[in-house]
């Protein structure tokens, strides 16, 4: 078995057949003269999928085998029987070689415990003897794998056993040559230097175990920053002082050849079992005599957070007893992240459940100043260390990885293997059986390598980031500047090289405060200047990786710094690269297996920012290669805006020039949804090349990304700041140029976007320029705009009657030049305004009229917008059927739309308005917290003011009275805030209603008048109403007064009368009739 499988019958091989019937026959050997069923036999050869006649295979194997094994024997003593229980093959085990072998071994196990070295030694190589190759070659199948793996467990135990003896004899000058080359290999790992250190010094050479304490010292301090490890530095003192014992004298090679040993097998057929005292066992080697096989380096002191990564790799692992094959755990990430450290901490948690080895190499697959490790170099180490001569190492790669894999294979070993370039690298180092664990670290994601667990690792926490940085810097500057840490921290981009550099720095400068590095690493083009430590530097870490790049992918890597947004997708890669897009998403893909992309979510790709600034570094100048680059860019995203421009507002776009279509890709644009989900991603990024325009003087393109950027609002998306800059910035562009058409088309612009950010009063002072400009060069269209944005922003600030002014130019004019798209717009916010003011069958003419042009038009948001005025106007009269039947015509015209815009958002709110009229409240306050979740999200402070109305008025209706009161409370507070006074109305109004209802009358009347002084103003409907209950409570309250005030005069009257008629003074009787003389002295 040892070997290739093979019987024997009078120095005659027998022909055992086929390979799965040889796999029968050796699953009955394992069980000699024990009955084997037929499920078992068929679980060992075929495992979990057998054929469908595969038990009809066993039967026809069986037979053939009968036959075989004893075609001489009578039919009464056959050597293979069926039995109730199974098939039982009759023999004798000990002619099998592979039990021999186990003798063999067994009883140098037991020489070992009585400690007969030589006797040891003599049985493991009688044992190894027997072995021919590799066990069962050329058969398959559960069972034979399992004690294939087991016996080749066994031959690595006893190569490891015969290396030991030779090993533990005190050989010191050959430890000290395997030894020297490694420690050149891997300078940091103490182990390696302590075991040469320990060579040398028995050697005689005393000068030289020194210098290796001092190179270690030096370069542990360069390139880490610690000290070298206690078992280093107190061999070193031992040393110095001459304390270590003698070392003992070197013995002739044992297991030589006047050892005499019996040799069972298949040659000595009739040999009995051996006897336990025969032989004796292989030394177990003790600490003071053989190094330990530890060349793992020193743990990290200061090793911080990390607790889920700790976890996942320290938790649950397989008992090896329960284990198919060997356990591999992967860690990757970006460069600097942690890997090593990680890799390093936790083998030394899980050192002690490895105790036959715990190796590291460090395979420099992203080193800038060394090639990659070869898998021969590597071999060769590895081999070494476990104590495998030079000489017996081979020199290909095939053998050399296996007799690797069979000195590891009986080892309960631990490997680390470091900075790995790629599977291919790694995979010749592999060990097959399940008492090793490895932890493998790469930057790269090793797709291609059958790990148990992948461990991608991300940049830490701000809490660990923060915690890391304390480790290193002392409380006390900790304690007096928190936020200058926190800032730090975050700069470094939470990544921990650049953490402990600007943590070391810092610590190497005590007069600094923190603050200080945060201001110089506040500017992202000199950032990785100072994250910076001689050799150690994260541009160096991200330069080893971006050299391992093939060329095309340095290429696009250097052109995405030239990108100004946060992030971006293979149409804006393509763009850059100018490739196609199929091109862009492989060549992004790589990027993200290798960490120097990240992937937030599908298909949209982002650097970490100290990447960024490092991609930013690497244009390179005077090719003109990156100006080229940015235009491609730039058109892309025009071309794109203005293509989506026209499926949202095709009236709008149809005022820019036909724009050429770039050569680059472009997405799937096709539809409503499409476009508005494409602007709702690409928003952010507009605005950054927006900015990026301006700062370069591209004034084209400010010009028109100011007009893309007006298109978000007018969909309904957020609004920012920095588009209210663009828009500033692009009009100063055309007046610098003199291009007083096109700053009147951008102040117009503005204008509506200021009132959108709620900068009503700014935004009334840039219409009017607009319309001054406007006029004066008679550009009738834009004048015609900017009236109806001026009525929009009358009648948020509910100047009412203003708003109705602005709407009636822009309508005069619209109608003047002809502009359907806009007479609509102007007939909606006309009728808008007239039901704001209770003018119900104007506001029913307006708004049928823009329902009209709506459906002309084929404007969605016109056709919506008209329809869900029309439900208002509906609502103020009572006809609530009616209010549905719009909303519904309003919900078919929004299908359109397939974003929820904040269109959708107040359809949501009139139908829960409709259904809490008919008392329908659950659908109501279904209507209700769908807009409210949608204004939380997009702090839409109106659609918030509206929806706690609504929902207050719900719960009032069904006198939950607490309730309503809460979400009125919250409705004012928003109203005041947002400055929204006809929302003020409304919510003094509701709380004072449910004040009434409470019986507390004298709030209820302060808020009713604090709604009536603001509706005065309004010249709305509702202050008719609200006076009336001012009046009310008022001539409640008086008749009250007026009661009170006569039972009082009448109790006066008593007293006096009571005191003119008793005994009194003649001045008390006097007074008396002077105050009945006089009631309004009462």
């Amino acid at each position: 078995m040892l070997g290739s499988f093979t019987a024997w019958r009078d120095d005659c091989e027998i022909e055992l057949g086929p390979a799965k019937q040889q796999a029968v026959l050796v699953a009955l050997m394992l069980e000699m003269n024990r009955p084997v069923t037929v499920n078992a036999i068929i679980d060992g050869v075929w495992g979990e999928h057998p054929p469908g006649d595969a038990r009809n295979g066993v039967q026809t194997y069986v037979s053939r085998l009968r036959r075989a094994l004893a075609p001489r024997r009578k039919v009464a003593e056959p050597a293979l029987v069926w039995s109730e229980t199974g098939y039982v093959l009759h023999g004798d085990p000990t002619l099998s070689d592979h039990v021999a072998f186990d003798r063999l071994l067994a009883t140098a196990e037991r020489c070992r415990r009585d400690s007969d070295l030589a006797a040891a030694a003599a049985h493991t190589e009688a044992a190894l003897a027997l072995w021919r190759g590799e066990p069962f070659s050329g058969l398959a199948g559960p069972i034979i794998e399992g004690e294939r793996r087991r016996l080749q467990e066994r031959y690595l135990s006893a190569l490891e056993h015969r290396a030991g003896i030779k090993i533990a004899l005190g050989h010191h000058a050959e430890a000290v040559s395997e030894l020297a080359p490694l420690v050149t290999a891997h300078p940091l790992q103490e182990r390696f230097r302590t075991l040469l250190m320990l060579g040398l010094y028995h050697c005689g050479r005393q000068a030289e175990a020194l210098l290796v304490f001092q190179d270690a010292q030096r370069r542990l301090a360069d390139e880490i920053g610690i000290e070298p490890g206690r078992e280093l530095r107190e061999l070193h003192r031992r040393i110095l002082r001459d304390e270590i014992e003698p070392p003992p004298a070197a013995t002739t090679d044992p297991g030589g050849p006047d050892q005499e040993v019996p040799h069972p097998g298949p040659a000595a057929p009739g040999d009995g079992p051996l006897g336990a005292g025969e032989i004796g066992a292989v030394l177990e080697l003790r600490p003071e005599t053989l190094p330990s096989r530890n060349q793992l380096p020193g743990d990290i002191a200061d090793f911080t957070g990390r607790t889920d990564e700790m976890d996942r790799l320290l938790a649950d692992l397989p008992p090896k007893a329960g284990r198919p094959t060997v356990l591999i755990e992967a860690i990757d990430g970006m460069a600097g992240v942690g890997k090593t450290t990680l890799a390093i901490h936790a083998a030394h948690q899980l050192g002690s459940r490895y105790p036959d080895a715990q190796l590291y190499i460090d395979l420099h697959g992203h080193a800038a100043q060394s090639a990659p490790v070869e898998p021969m170099v590597a071999l060769d180490r590895l081999l070494r260390a476990v104590g495998v001569p030079s000489e017996s190492i081979p020199p290909d790669l095939d053998a050399r990885a296996a007799l690797w894999r069979t000195e590891i294979a009986s080892r309960s070993a631990l490997l680390v293997f470091d900075n790995v370039a790629d599977a291919d690298q790694v995979r010749p180092l592999l060990p097959g059986t399940p008492s090793c664990l490895v932890l493998i670290t790469s930057r790269r994601r090793l797709v291609e390598l059958e790990v148990s667990q992948t461990l991608s690792l991300d940049v830490l926490s701000p809490q660990d980031a923060t915690a890391l940085f304390a480790t290193i810097v002392d409380d006390e500057r900790i304690a007096a500047e928190p936020d200058a840490v926190e800032e730090t921290v975050r700069l470094c981009g939470y990544l921990p090289l650049a953490i402990r550099i600007a943590a070391g720095r810092l610590r190497a400068r005590p007069v600094w405060p923190v603050d200080r590095l945060a201001e110089r690493l506040r500017h992202p083009s000199h950032r990785l200047e100072h994250l910076s430590a001689g050799s150690r530097s994260v541009a160096a870490a991200l330069t080893a990786s971006f050299q391992d790049l093939p060329p095309a992918q340095q290429r696009v890597f250097r052109l995405l710094g030239l990108h100004p947004g946060r992030d971006f997708d293979t149409y804006a890669t393509a763009a850059l690269a100018e490739i196609d897009s199929c091109a862009a998403e492989q060549i992004l893909e790589a990027l993200v297996d290798v960490h120097l992309l990240e992937q937030v979510v599908s298909e949209r790709y982002r650097f970490h920012n100290l990447v960024r600034d490092y991609a930013a570094t690497l244009e390179e100048p005077g090719t003109g290669e990156g100006s080229a680059a940015l235009t491609r860019l730039f058109d892309y995203y025009r071309y794109a805006a203005w293509t989506v421009g026209r499926k949202i507002l095709p009236d709008r776009t149809s005022r820019i020039a036909d724009l050429p279509k770039p050569a680059t890709p472009m997405p799937g644009l096709d539809s409503h949804h499409e476009c508005v989900s494409w602007l709702h991603t690409e928003r952010l990024n507009l605005l950054a090349v927006a900015r990026e325009a301006t700062r370069a003087r591209w004034s084209d393109y400010t010009r028109l990304f100011s007009e893309i950027l007006w298109w978000p609002y007018v969909t309904g998306l957020r609004c920012s700041d920095d588009a209210i800059t663009m828009h500033f910035d692009a009009v100063e562009v055309a007046r610098n140029n003199g291009e007083q058409a096109e700053e009147c088309r951008l102040l117009v612009n503005l204008g509506y976007t200021l009132w959108r950010m709620r900068h009503c009063q700014q935004a009334l002072v840039v219409l009017d320029d607009a319309v001054r400009l406007a006029h004066g060069m008679r550009d009738y269209s834009n004048a015609a705009r900017a009236m109806h944005h001026s009525g929009l922003v009358y009648f948020r600030m509910a100047r009412y009657r203003d708003a109705l002014m602005g709407y009636h130019q822009c309508l005069s004019l619209s109608r003047l030049i002809g502009d359907r798209y806009l007479e609509g717009y102007a007939l909606q916010g006309l009728g808008q305004v007239h039901e704001r003011m209770g003018y119900v069958d104007d506001a029913f003419d307006y708004l049928h009229q823009a329902v009209a042009i709506a459906a002309d038009t084929g404007d969605p948001y016109l056709r919506s917008c008209a329809q869900m005025r029309l439900s208002d106007t509906a609502v103020r009269v009572g006809r609530y059927e009616d209010a549905l039947t719009y909303l519904g015509d309003a919900g078919k015209s929004l299908a359109a739309i397939s974003s929820k815009t904040l269109f959708h958002n107040y359809l949501s709110i009139r139908i829960g308005t409709v259904y809490a009229h008919l008392e329908k409240y659950e659908p109501a306050l279904d209507s209700f917290r769908a807009a409210l979740a949608r204004a939380e999200r997009n702090n839409d402070l109106i659609l918030k003011c509206c929806t706690h109305l609504g929902i207050g008025d719900v719960h009032r209706r069904r006198g939950h009275r607490r309730e309503a009161l809460a979400h009125y409370e919250r409705a004012l507070h928003i109203a005041c805030a947002s400055g929204s006074p006809y929302e003020e109305v409304l919510a003094y109004d509701a709380i004072a209603t449910v004040n009434y209802c409470s019986a507390h009358f004298s709030v209820a009347r302060q808020h009713w008048k604090d709604a009536l002084a603001i509706a005065v103003g309004l010249g709305i409907p509702e202050t008719r109403r609200i006076a009336e209950h001012v009046a009310g409570i008022d001539s409640t309250f008086s008749a009250a007064r007026a009661t009170r005030a006569a039972d009082a005069r009448s109790a006066e009257f008593r007293r006096a009368a009571n005191l003119i008629r008793g005994e009194v003074t003649a001045a008390q009787r006097a007074a008396a009739m002077a105050m009945m003389a006089d009631p309004k002295a009462l």
